[in-house]
């Protein structure tokens, strides 16, 4: 906290003669004053004659401004900063000038710590030898203050709840003085809560209500308990409550009178009454099994008579002990606990559910909900319709699937076992198909090179040969039957040169074979430059126009294929 710095030449001129003040005040105290001083329950302070500088203090002192004793000794009250505002020091000191002394002068101080305090401070010099002093004394009324404060809220809240009721209170003494009353009490005799107050309240009332209003009192003050009975008025129905208000004697000094307007509440029980009849009509003509129970204590508040006719009459009884077999506490099943939402603790859907009840081994399906009772408080309904002839139905039904289940899975794994031996015939059957087709692709693939290697070059011999006509027509003979032989072969084979003519698939074909230009030309009876266009249209059918690929390289990379060997064939079998 902030200190103000007392001026240097001030605490030079106060400090010159402290060290004389202390040890004439302590030889002092030392003659029996320090006893009475040291421990006194009062908190006080003994300083020098112009009020600055603290000469000693007592254990109250210290507790009461949470300071240690060697703070405090030699140094200012300024400094030590006691006064919220410091010109408290200043004002205390002048008023000590005007008056000499003066006694519980109440003043804001705070602690050490900065805990505010509300004291009555007293101040008075004194000499002890030649030396003069001042001293002081405080007594502590902060918590007095705050009780004070407390009383007045209090009062104010008291009044204001007093006022803020629709019902009449009015509190008299034993003899009948309003000593107040609410605003309600006085508003139905058209007056103010002061105009009442200090006037016998049977005054207000008819002669014959005020009788009757004196016996109920008397009756009060002599039982000392309350007493209520109910008054009708005007068509309007009233509950009034006398309560006693005892002394410290324990007599009855005072008794507060409440009168409640209980006439639309007469009206709702009444209806509630019939509801309540009807209700119960509606739940005995059920042909289930209902109950009401308390969700906290288990009671059963109600129980139909289609219940009573199974257990008796457990009304009163504890729902698990009254309707289950050996329980030692709540059900484990109970729904309880998921009727209500939470946290609110409101009622929430309800929950089907079903129940073999081994007590009487009935089958049930229950249906439980939260509902507030009559009297307000969360209940829990329980509808239990019996289900045995439905039990009995689902279990047969159940024993049928299960036999028709078990027949379904007898025929599927006889199925499964018949579909795995045909799954094996059908692989066995297509291995031996596709091998039959292999062989048949061999055998084709090897008449075809025993063509080309053996009979080919032969013919393609007596063709370069000067041949006489007799020769040349058995030569074309032999080539036309050659292709009919060859013929069936070649239309099984998958061509990769669909889109070439038979010219070019024949010079393809001798391309592979590593033929040149003007060999090619010989065989087939054309001119070179007829070859090297054969040539152009084939590497542009295969996309090599333009590229440096090498047309037998790209042709043998195709592989050993039947129309490649088909296209190596002299013309009479390659007109494919």
């Amino acid at each position: 906290m902030a200190r103000r710095n007392v001026p240097d030449n001030q605490v030079d001129i106060s400090r010159k003669n402290l060290s004389a003040e202390e040890k004439a005040f302590r030889e002092y105290a030392s003659k029996g004053f320090g006893n009475i001083f040291y421990n006194s329950p009062i908190a006080m302070a003994v300083t020098s004659f112009d009020g600055l500088w603290c000469i000693e203090v007592n254990n109250a002192f210290l507790e009461l401004f949470e300071y240690r004793r060697k703070d405090v000794i030699r140094n200012s009250f300024v400094n030590l900063d006691l006064y919220p505002d410091p010109n408290h020091h200043t004002q205390l000191l002048q008023l000590l000038k005007d008056k000499g002394a003066f006694k519980n002068y109440e003043i804001a101080m705070r602690t050490k710590t900065g805990k505010p305090l509300v004291l009555l401070l007293s101040l008075f010099r004194t000499t002890i030898g030649d030396i003069e002093y001042l001293i002081g004394s405080s007594v502590d009324i902060t918590e007095r203050k705050r009780a004070e404060k407390a009383l007045r809220e209090s009062m104010k809240v008291s009044t204001a709840i007093l006022n803020a009721s629709w019902d009449s209170i009015t509190l008299i003494d034993t003899s009948g003085l309003v000593l107040t009353a609410n605003a309600a009490s006085a508003g139905r005799f058209g007056i103010t809560p002061s105009e009442m107050t200090g006037r016998c309240v049977y005054d207000f009332l008819p002669p014959d209500l005020a009788a009757t209003r004196k016996a109920f009192a008397e009756q009060v003050i002599q039982t000392g308990k309350p007493v209520v009975w109910e008054d009708e008025r005007e068509g309007r129905s009233y509950e009034i409550i006398e309560y006693p208000v005892h002394d410290e004697t324990g007599q009855v000094a005072r008794i507060v009178i409440y009168a409640n307007d209980i006439t639309e509440r007469k009206v709702t029980e009444e209806a509630l009454r019939e509801s309540q009849e009807l209700f119960h009509t509606v739940l005995n003509s059920i042909d289930a099994a209902v109950y009401v129970a308390d969700m906290d204590s288990y009671e059963i508040l109600f129980a139909n008579e289609f219940m009573k006719q199974i257990f008796g009459d457990i009304t009163g009884q504890v729902c698990w002990k009254a309707i289950q077999k050996d329980q030692a506490g709540p059900c484990p099943f109970c729904t309880n606990s998921r009727l209500l939402t939470t946290p609110q603790g409101e009622p929430a859907g309800p929950i089907t559910w079903e129940f073999n009840n081994a007590l009487t081994g009935d089958w049930v399906e229950c249906h439980d909900r939260a509902i507030r009772w009559l009297d307000g408080r969360i209940v829990r309904i329980e509808v239990a319709t019996g289900i045995n002839t439905r039990k009995r139905a689902e279990k047969a039904l159940q024993k049928a699937h299960d036999e028709l289940e078990f027949r379904v899975q007898e025929r599927t794994a006889e199925l499964r076992s018949r579909t795995e031996q045909l799954n094996e015939y059908n692989m066995a059957l297509k291995v031996l198909l596709d091998q039959r087709d292999k062989d048949r692709q061999d055998m084709e693939e090897r008449f075809l090179l025993n063509v080309k290697q053996l009979v080919l070059p032969y013919l393609e011999n007596l063709s370069g040969m000067s041949l006489g006509p007799r020769q040349k027509t058995l030569v074309s003979i032999a080539r036309a039957n050659l292709d009919q032989i060859v013929s069936p072969f070649l239309q099984n084979m998958h061509c990769q040169f669909s889109g070439f003519t038979p010219a070019e698939l024949r010079v393809a074909g001798f391309i592979k074979d590593g033929r040149t230009v003007k060999e090619i030309a010989n065989i087939l009876g054309l001119s070179e430059s007829g070859v090297n266009s054969h040539r152009q249209n084939i590497r542009k059918k295969l996309g090599l126009t333009d590229r440096k690929v090498n047309l037998r390289t790209r042709l043998q990379s195709l592989g050993d294929m039947p129309q490649l060997q088909r296209a190596s064939l002299p013309a009479c079998l390659s007109g494919y």
